[in-house]
């Protein structure tokens, strides 16, 4: 890798490793799928991915469009801000992340996660769009 890559991983690792005091939030990942119903057969589910891991939640800037890949899109409400390390790298649009409650602010849920390209960014960011209400996996 040339130089500046190589400091670009190493700031990464930095901030990777300070995100706790970096980043204001804590958040839970799931990935949605099929799973076993008991029974011989599959049902719609979910598998925890990664618990507690740091994040940072802003709204969007208006009318950001995002294509998780399955040809739908759609407008992205948040974007969220992660450390850089090989569980946020992972994020997929086939997972949910839920932002754990903290003082007045409740929990949020936000499905079809979607990676922002291209960025320089030592931080990695996560467009999303904030679920209201009881939702049944739709991007299975």
């Amino acid at each position: 890798m040339s130089k500046v890559g190589d400091a670009y991983d190493r700031a990464r690792s930095k901030i990777d490793d300070k995100a706790d005091r970096i980043l204001t939030d804590l958040c839970d990942i799931v990935s949605l799928g099929l799973v076993s119903d008991g029974h011989s057969g599959k049902t719609e589910g979910e598998t925890p991915y990664a618990t507690n891991i740091p994040v940072e939640v802003s709204e969007a800037a208006p009318g950001v469009t995002v294509n998780p890949g399955s040809g739908a899109s759609y407008t992205a409400t948040h974007r969220l801000k992660f450390s850089w390390n090989p569980t946020t790298a992972g994020i997929n649009p086939k997972q949910k992340i839920t932002v754990q409650a903290r003082g007045n602010e409740s929990e949020m849920v936000f499905e079809q996660p979607v990676r922002e390209r291209g960025s320089k960014s030592i931080y990695l960011f996560v467009l999303a769009k904030l679920t209201t209400g009881f939702r049944s996996p739709a991007n299975v």
